[in-house]
């Protein structure tokens, strides 16, 4: 599902912040099993805001809002050799957990053994040999959808007008010329190879289902564009580091970066659903933690911090494409509109150009399952895709 995430918020100096009515984290165990490893926080009162787990490679972070660590360190456990290190870091509204382990992470598991216990569960096993690509078959690596006689093909209704509208550069733009020619568009599918991303009800993984759609946006961008340089992170069933795929995108000088994800919730099924649209919120200067220099732990951020300041040039660009998808997706395929969200996702902070993150829907939840592994729906998600750029391409010049 998606990337690391790493939140654009400062570190603060204290824990003092906080709401009087917020929990602590009490206890935190951490055991070995037969597949990998799993770790029971346990706080004094309800633990019932969290986010999905990011995992890259065999790190993972957990974040739980509005909760105060009092613990300390987290001790190395016995016995579980499979975990090298774990750190945690005290941000303004959550905790962070970071855990790194001796083998790269398949898949994880948020389970509540009650109000006040969260179980997470890491499993270390390695999937399936990937063999060909192949449209969303259960665990297996897609390949271009195939249909039937019987299976009506959505086409996109595509306005011509919109297609040749004309890109003009202006000179003096806060937008460097470069970006304003629109001739590089950068697709990353999200996960990839031995990272499955989220895994829905019924055994699907995120990583084919992005890898699917992406494809079909490619189809897109060729057929209408065909002198624009569409550039993909990848085109198969292989893993990818964040920072590699950043890094791909800046070397290709893209103009345009559309990170493809699926959502999931902590338990299966869910009753949350929905697709939104992430963008990279920069640092705000005028914080007030930050004036008084922050936590020490605040140095280890300062890179990303850099980044999203750097961001600020490229915001009103990228809100505008995630508004516009956010109208546009919903309404094409019958999705909830959770609307346009800001974090500080480490493959967009990346990206130096306009960029979003599309999380497609909810694999936890049976209805967005159903349509996420539809190949028929899949089209229809990437036209949705599709006649959003188009509208940006047009009113993107207004922001120059």
């Amino acid at each position: 599902m998606r990337c690391i995430l790493l939140t654009t918020i400062f570190v603060i100096s204290t824990l003092t912040v906080f709401a009087k009515n917020n929990g602590s984290i009490t206890a935190i165990s951490i055991k070995q099993n037969p597949t990998g490893i799993e770790i029971t926080f346990t706080s004094d009162k309800e633990l019932s805001r969290f986010q999905k787990p990011e995992v890259n490679g065999n790190t993972i972070i957990f974040r739980i809002n509005d909760i105060q660590h009092k613990i300390g360190k987290i001790p190395k456990p016995k016995n579980v050799p499979f975990l090298k290190e774990s750190k945690v870091v005290i941000l303004k509204n959550l905790v962070a957990y970071t855990f790194e382990t001796s083998k790269n992470i398949l898949s994880t598991q948020i389970s509540k053994k009650s109000e006040k216990v969260l179980v997470l569960s890491i499993t270390l096993s390695k999937p399936p040999k990937a063999k060909t690509t192949k449209p969303i078959v259960k665990g297996k690596t897609p390949q271009k959808p195939t249909t039937t006689k019987k299976e009506t093909i959505e086409k996109i209704e595509v306005d011509k007008a919109l297609v040749e509208v004309e890109i003009k550069t202006k000179k003096g733009s806060k937008l460097p010329l470069r970006f304003q020619d629109l001739n590089v568009v950068v697709i990353d599918a999200g996960h990839g190879g031995e990272d499955v991303g989220a895994i829905s009800i019924n055994g699907h993984y995120e990583k084919d289902i992005t890898l699917a759609i992406s494809l079909e946006l490619q189809k897109l961008f060729k057929k209408h564009f065909p002198k624009m340089k569409v550039v993909m992170t990848r085109t198969t069933d292989e893993f990818i580091e964040l920072g590699t795929r950043a890094s791909f995108a800046n070397k290709a000088k893209g103009d345009l970066f559309i990170s493809i994800h699926c959502n999931a919730a902590a338990e299966k099924p869910s009753d949350a659903n929905g697709c939104e649209t992430y963008i990279l919120r920069p640092a705000n200067t005028d914080n007030s933690s930050d004036k008084k220099g922050g936590d020490e732990k605040a140095t280890k951020d300062d890179g990303l911090k850099r980044a999203s300041k750097e961001q600020s040039i490229y915001l009103p660009f990228s809100e505008l494409f995630a508004t516009l998808i956010q109208k546009e997706v919903p309404n094409s395929i019958g999705l909830t509109n959770r609307g346009v969200q800001t974090a500080g996702f480490f493959v967009l902070a990346g990206a130096k150009m306009p960029n979003i993150l599309f999380e497609a829907g909810f694999l936890t939840n049976e209805s967005d399952e159903k349509i996420l592994i539809s190949p028929k729906q899949q089209r229809k998600i990437a036209n949705a895709l599709f006649k959003a750029f188009l509208l940006y391409r047009k009113e993107f010049q207004n922001l120059l």
